[in-house]
């Protein structure tokens, strides 16, 4: 290996795995202690996090290694605006039972909390996906909770304990009950995001990634329904989309219909290389309140359904409306900060403004 690679191990690796501050400052491994009224909340990883907006971000919930230099070059960054680093967890469906048992939450937390000190993060954001009618293991994700709050309130009053919970406590395989004791949660958290996307539930009609309306609806269950203040809320939007390709496409009825045969995940900024393509231009569904486009590859047809500035404009109004938290969105690298093309500079650019203009309003 180079001589470069080993420079760059010892002075900015290696203090990590001491337990020694990366930052050339360091103060700059301290908790950020700074109170924010509202949240911009932040996931993405260390690509081209140089040339991020950072106006308003107060968390950033960084996916990267902790123990690379380029994920030690983001974290001091980070901290040098005071704004907090957290860390993703999570505990795999297949292990929800182990969590009725309290030696295995403790090791559980043990391991979260090792992993906060070693590399000096502002708290953690738990990310638990699944269902479960168990009482008993929906306990043991409560406790879970509560037993890593209390611990990390323990270390340092500053750390912060936040959970990504589903758009709607009534979703997935939880018609009848909750996936998670939602309210519970609450008391053992800073706050909450909503995950506002992927709310696709295997339609055989290609549709939205975000519908405002189901946005809408799942706020108020959890405000409403739980009575969960809204100021407990964050919303995360979705800087992506999905690429269905279409078994069956009828455009008869002007309504461009796609019968799904298969979709993928979608970045914003592939979709945006995609709009030329387009047969007709970009539409816009007045019911989900998003905007849609068709293409034909190879002699079949795809349709991509997204969110851009305007229908995310929409959903930032009504974060505001309902009085909640904050925003964030998944994620930030999904935007092209490489392009030298005016028009894909300004998308980008709207992108950011946009989020961090209502962040300023909330």
């Amino acid at each position: 290996m180079s001589l470069n690679f080993w420079f760059l191990f010892f002075i900015q690796v290696l203090p990590f795995v001491l337990g020694n501050c990366p930052c050339s400052n360091p103060d700059l491994c301290n908790p950020v202690s700074k109170q924010y009224r509202k949240e911009l909340v932040t996931f993405g990883s260390a690509q081209d996090w140089k040339s991020w907006n950072w106006t308003g971000i107060t968390n950033l919930v960084a996916l990267c290694d902790f123990t690379t230099a380029d994920c030690t070059d983001l974290y001091c960054y980070a901290h040098s605006r005071d704004v907090r680093v957290t860390k993703l967890v999570s505990v795999g469906q297949g292990d929800f039972v182990k969590l009725t048992n309290a030696t295995y939450r403790h090791q559980i937390t043990k391991k979260w909390l090792a992993w906060v000190e070693s590399y000096y993060l502002d708290g953690l954001n738990i990310d638990i996906e699944g269902s479960t009618h168990a009482r008993d293991v929906r306990q043991g994700i409560t406790d879970l909770t509560n037993e890593t709050y209390q611990a990390l309130k323990q270390l340092n009053s500053s750390y912060i304990l936040t959970w990504d919970i589903p758009y709607n406590p009534y979703a997935l395989r939880c018609v009848d009950n909750f996936c998670f004791d939602y309210v519970s949660l609450a008391k053992y958290t800073d706050y909450m995001i909503l995950m506002d996307y992927d709310m696709i539930a295997g339609g055989a009609v290609a549709s939205a990634n975000s519908p405002y309306p189901l946005v809408e609806i799942g706020f108020k269950h959890y405000i409403k329904n739980l009575s969960i203040n809204p100021n407990h809320l964050v919303m995360a939007v979705p800087w992506y989309g999905y690429d269905f390709t279409c078994i069956h496409f009828f455009n008869s009825t002007g309504d461009y219909l796609c019968v799904v045969q298969s979709f993928v995940h979608q970045s914003f900024m592939n979709i945006m290389g995609l709009v030329s393509q387009s047969i007709g231009g970009v539409k816009w569904n007045e019911h989900a309140q998003s905007p849609f486009f068709t293409i034909k590859q190879d002699g079949v047809y795809h349709q991509i359904w997204f969110d851009n500035v305007y229908s995310l404009s929409l959903k930032y109004k009504l974060a505001v409306q309902l009085g909640i938290r904050g925003l964030g969105m998944w994620t930030a690298d999904k935007l092209d900060y490489t392009s030298t093309d005016p028009h894909i500079m300004e998308q980008t650019h709207n992108m950011w403004s946009a989020i961090t203009a209502y962040d300023l309003l909330l």
